[in-house]
């Protein structure tokens, strides 16, 4: 990953680690993704959110294999 992306690595690490999860790992929702971006006062580009997206359905689909 190029250092330049390590800061949205750094959101997904923190909203990955907030997590719900019980019998099996549930994906993190948009209302999360927004919730955490007012909590730091974050103002994310849709591509970003959408890389963030990816990151979690990646980690899932690992997770299920």
């Amino acid at each position: 990953m190029p250092k330049s992306l390590f800061y949205i690595w750094d959101w997904f690490v923190k909203l990955n680690n907030t997590r719900q999860s019980g019998v099996s790992i549930s994906p993190i929702t948009h209302q999360e993704i927004l919730s955490f971006c007012v909590l730091y006062d974050i103002k994310m580009r849709q591509w970003e959110v959408d890389l963030i997206k990816l990151l979690d359905r990646t980690v899932i689909n690992e997770k299920d294999d």
